[in-house]
């Protein structure tokens, strides 16, 4: 294995293109040509091939890369990724490898604290990866350069990294990975540098802030932005950040050392740079390909979707501020809007003013959908973040053992199941009011229907995704008998509290105050992930209602409106055809709840599907909504087409302690209602049983 100290001179820097990467090839060309750079070593692709061979992990990759599909969704392509993350950290570097290393370190860069920085030869090469890959910041001593060398590698399948090289057309099982090692620099102010706006050729653009370039690239803090005329470097505009970050000379100088190194590659370029006590310093350069950073978060074009996928990594600090955002202002925001729509009488309005108002909450469906996905879905980050931590410091055999940390945070769809299961415990006392309800004879008052109406109040406009809409009370009531005829399911408890304290206890003494506010911060990140799609569903719930009305008039609509009322999902189109599936039949999906089941198959494709559950029976769905969720407490298992374990159907299943599969494609159309199943929740298998 060879480490190369970079710069090398007496020989063209481009030359070594097929051994590394541009970025490494950059910083090399920029050296040779006089331009201050970091002291870098380079470990080449092939160190990174050495291991996964020696390791064993190329087999796992193979065989991970060969399940991706093209309609798997982020979820499952993240538990796809945190799986190899974990095994890379859990094999250590082949001795010579990590003895040359180490030595090459050592001797270059005594004592220094380090940057670790990926470069794949994919990287700047006709597509910009920046963010994509990982670098690891101030890296001391030969456990932890070992470690984040590994971290690096590992971070070829990060779910964003692999959804990108998808949308680029990229092969994922070909790719590999080099390593820069680097002293850290610790400039007053970093930034990037485009010398030419992606979306304005005759002006360049600076975005800086105070500390690492990192978290300017990564869009992890707010940023001044200064746009300037390429051509007389006067300054156009400013967007300041809390205080005022570059100079004026400052910005000019900036701009004339990044258009020189633009007449060296021949090319606009994409810069990041640090000042340090000495100047500046160019960490890397690469070609302008993708759109500028903008305020617009879910900005991307149709050939790079970079700006999405970037979005679901955010830093503590950044999500810190989300849940501030999404608890203090979005959440009740979307319930003061569905509280306003519900108080609009819908039956006194004329066709054209229920057409009007029909339209009008489509927009304002729309909008919160954006909303959702811009603000609500990165906030699933925290659990990663968690996830990446615990099974850096607890480096557990499972790499979903951190989940069992996050249960029991007081779900609205647990919460309205004990509401269900207060009224079934009413109706289990009182055979007179269990006969009534049989007769489908509502008491008006007494304590049943003044629980009956909290329910109502609280969560009885969920119910548009079910049948509850067209019957009323009745569904709520049919659905009552059937829990009253079993005794409760009581929520899961898996010892979370020895896992916590293992977890805090390997970490260090200076990072344990991080590692609980990680936790906290994931647990809410995990509530609001089940929580968020019912303030959602609130807003879809007062659409459909008006589309109801609308229809019930007689009024057509226009098809995408009609289109836009809420249903379940109807399965897989390329799998209408499939048949039935013999006994003996082993279905392999995602392990996301643990136990195993076994009972009769209820397949819901239809919403009224939900009304002829029984307890006892597996749910088997395509998507387990949260409006579903209200049958969990009488599944004995659950089985999902949709995979991933942060899916609504792994959440409930994990606060039940129901045992959970999914990602079991063809699921609702090979498994048909009544077939006897037996639900491994440990492997994420599912046995198709003979009948009796």
């Amino acid at each position: 294995m060879n480490i190369l100290p970079i710069p090398v001179t007496g020989r063209d820097s481009r030359n070594l293109m097929p051994l590394s990467g541009a970025k490494a090839v950059n910083l090399r060309h920029l050296s040779l040509h006089g331009f201050a750079v970091p002291t870098t070593l380079f470990v080449p692709p092939a160190a990174y091939a050495e291991f996964v061979r020696h390791t064993g992990l190329s087999q796992h990759i193979e065989a991970v890369t060969a399940s991706l599909r093209e309609a798997m969704r982020w979820e499952e392509i993240w538990d796809v990724s945190l799986k190899l993350r974990n095994a890379f950290l859990r094999q250590p570097l082949p001795e010579p490898m990590a003895k040359a290393i180490l030595a090459t370190v050592e001797n270059a860069l005594p004592g220094a604290s380090l940057a670790v920085r990926s470069c794949s030869p994919d990287e700047d090469s006709g597509f910009s990866h920046a963010g994509m890959h990982d670098s690891v910041l101030e890296v001391r001593g030969p456990e932890e350069l070992s470690c984040a060398i590994r971290t690096v590698w590992a971070s070829l399948w990060t779910d964003r990294a692999i959804l990108y090289r998808r949308e680029m057309g990229l092969k994922a099982g070909t790719s590999d990975m080099a390593v820069l090692i680097q002293p850290m620099i610790y400039g007053r102010v970093s930034g990037v540098l485009f010398t030419a706006s992606p979306v304005d050729e005759f002006t360049s653009i600076i975005e800086s802030a105070p500390g690492l370039a990192r978290e300017v690239v990564e869009d992890r803090v707010g940023t001044e932005r200064i746009v300037m005329s390429r051509s007389s470097g006067a300054e156009l505009s400013r967007t300041p950040f809390l205080e005022p970050v570059l100079g004026g000379e400052e910005a000019r100088k900036l701009l004339e050392l990044g258009l020189q190194i633009e007449r060296l590659f021949g090319a606009p370029q994409d810069i990041e740079w640090t000042l340090a006590d000495t100047g500046p310093v160019i960490l890397q350069a690469r070609p302008v390909t993708t759109l500028a950073r903008s305020s617009n978060a879910a900005g991307w074009s149709d050939r790079d979707k970079r700006p999405w996928y970037l979005s679901l990594t955010r830093s503590h600090g950044n999500l810190l501020e989300l849940r501030n955002r999404i608890e203090g202002q979005i959440l009740p925001g979307m319930l003061e809007e569905s509280e306003r729509m519900k108080d609009v009488n819908l039956s006194a309005m004329s066709p054209a003013e229920l057409e009007a108002e029909v339209l009008r909450r489509r927009e304002v469906l729309e909008r919160w959908r954006d909303i959702y996905w811009r603000e609500l879905i990165p906030f699933a980050h925290a659990v990663r973040q968690f996830g990446m931590l615990y099974n850096d410091a607890v480096a557990p055999e499972d790499p979903f053992e951190f989940t069992a940390l996050l249960t029991g945070q007081q779900l609205l769809a647990v919460r309205r199941n004990d509401l269900l299961t207060e009224l079934a415990a009413m109706v289990r006392a009182d055979a007179a009011l269990a006969a009534r309800l049989g007769d489908a004879d509502i008491p008006a008052d007494g304590k049943f229907a003044e629980k009956l109406e909290e329910f109502k109040q609280d969560f009885g406009d969920l119910s548009c995704g079910t049948s509850w809409c067209e019957e009323g009370p009745q569904g709520i009531v049919r659905l009552t008998l059937e829990l009253a005829r079993h005794e409760p399911r009581r929520r899961s408890a898996r010892g979370a509290a020895d896992l916590e304290e293992r977890f805090l206890a390997a970490l260090s003494r200076e990072k344990r105050d991080f590692g609980a506010a990680v936790l906290d911060l994931a647990r809410t990140s995990y509530r609001l992930r089940d929580d968020d799609n019912l303030y959602l569903g609130k807003i879809q719930a007062r659409h459909d209602e008006a589309l109801a009305h609308a229809l019930d008039m007689g009024l057509t609509m226009d098809h995408a409106v009609r289109e836009g009322r809420s249903s379940l999902p109807k399965g897989n189109a390329w799998t209408e055809n499939v048949g039935s599936s013999a006994p003996g039949t082993l279905f392999k999906g995602w392990a996301a709840s643990a136990g195993v089941a076994r009972g009769k198959a209820r397949v819901v494709t239809e919403p009224e599907d939900l009304f002829s559950f029984r307890a006892g029976e597996i749910l088997v769905c395509d998507a387990l909504d949260p409006n579903m969720t209200f049958v969990a407490p009488l599944a004995a298992g659950i089985v999902e087409r949709r995979g991933g374990m942060l899916v609504h159907g792994a959440i409930i299943a994990r606060e039940y302690g129901i045992p959970c599969v999914t990602g079991v494609d063809e699921a609702t159309v090979r498994i048909k209602n009544g077939q006897t199943l037996l639900v491994d929740g440990f492997r994420g298998e599912i046995t198709l049983e003979q009948q009796d």
